[in-house]
């Protein structure tokens, strides 16, 4: 009485290789990273007839390696063979958008990603021989931006680090 699991579905639409997928915790959604650059979500909800992709999100320069989605599935983290990081804001599926910027260090490709279990930090750990956290609270990472830089940023400054946020003076700054 043993009989061979069989696919429920399949899903296509990558144009190379998949290498990556992974289950948001409530196992609506599917998230596939792949050679194509590309990260797709996907609605794996009821009906085990094949759907389209519901959305393909574009940035990655080169294959991504991984994907992890945040414990409450409003992000969806991803990191590839371009030494980078990305965070997408997934909380509607449909609209799913690139939220922040990549996050940059690794001087390799990126082969895991994995949120905390509260959500509020992000490891990555790739080819460089390295681990990193990432601190995804805004608070925090402003109080260690301003502890790093004694409370200067200058106008200037910000504009090479932030060249997409308009200036505003940091750190209780006037």
């Amino acid at each position: 009485g043993h009989r061979p699991p069989r696919a429920l579905r399949t899903l296509t639409g990558h144009r190379e290789s998949v290498g990556a997928v992974a289950f948001s915790p409530d196992g609506r959604t599917l998230a596939s990273g792949g050679d194509d650059r590309t990260v797709r979500l996907w609605n794996v909800a009821g009906s085990v007839r094949a759907h389209p992709a519901v959305r393909m999100l574009k940035g990655h320069e080169q294959p991504v390696r991984t994907v992890a989605f945040s414990p409450d599935g409003e992000r969806v983290a991803s990191g590839g063979d371009d030494e980078t990081v990305r965070l997408w804001d997934v909380a509607d599926p449909a609209h799913a958008r690139a939220w922040g910027q990549p996050l940059t260090g690794h001087t390799g490709s990126v082969s895991s990603v994995a949120f905390a279990p509260d959500g509020s930090t992000l490891a990555s750990a790739g080819f460089d021989l390295t681990a990193r956290l990432w601190t995804l609270d805004a608070d925090e990472a402003a109080a260690g931006v301003c502890a790093r830089s004694r409370g200067v940023l200058t106008p200037a400054e910000w504009r090479v680090r932030l060249p997409q946020v308009p200036y505003e003076a940091p750190c209780g700054g006037g």
